[in-house]
């Protein structure tokens, strides 16, 4: 009897953990339906307005930029922004569409990026790299063309080889 009693409450925790999923995972999809539809008709917005700046544009030649910070009051890199999404508005939407219309945050380029660390000593894999590449015999076999071509490319390295003298 505590057996059927254990299993018909497992079997309801069951039951009602199903029924929250099934609802979490049908207002997720509803969500991201909403999303992309916000999403399409903000690109849409975007593309009409660089449709009208495209206009002005050709009815004001000499004039636009100026016409475009004064009196529609559009920063010119915001409008080149949205002329690129007009210019893309038959394409697929993707990163750097949404960027371009605002939606998606451009990298916030004054934030300091983290230092790298640098090994001091890479350059010596890569000295090992050529040597690996330019075997002696290969060098042997080379026509007078060749070694001046092999020569102007490494003459950056001989430079530095004589500084470090």
């Amino acid at each position: 009897m505590i057996e059927e009693a254990k299993i018909e409450h497992a079997s309801q925790h069951e039951r009602a953990l199903t029924m929250s999923v099934q609802a979490a995972y049908s207002n997720a999809k509803d969500k991201v339906a909403d999303a992309r539809r916000g999403i399409d008709e903000a690109v849409d917005a975007i593309a009409a307005c660089g449709a009208l700046l495209e206009s002005a544009k050709s009815t004001m030649p000499g004039r636009f930029h100026e016409w475009l910070t004064v009196q529609a009051q559009i920063h010119p890199e915001d409008a080149k922004k949205i002329l690129s999404v007009y210019h893309d508005r038959d394409r697929q939407v993707n990163k750097r569409t949404l960027q371009q219309a605002g939606i998606l945050e451009l990298a916030n380029d004054t934030e300091p990026q983290k230092a790298r660390t640098q090994d001091p000593f890479a350059w010596c894999r890569w000295v090992a790299k050529v040597k690996k590449a330019l075997p002696d015999d290969m060098v042997d076999l080379m026509n007078a063309e060749q070694r001046e071509v092999a020569r102007e490319t490494l003459r950056p390295m001989v430079e530095l080889y004589n500084k470090l003298q």
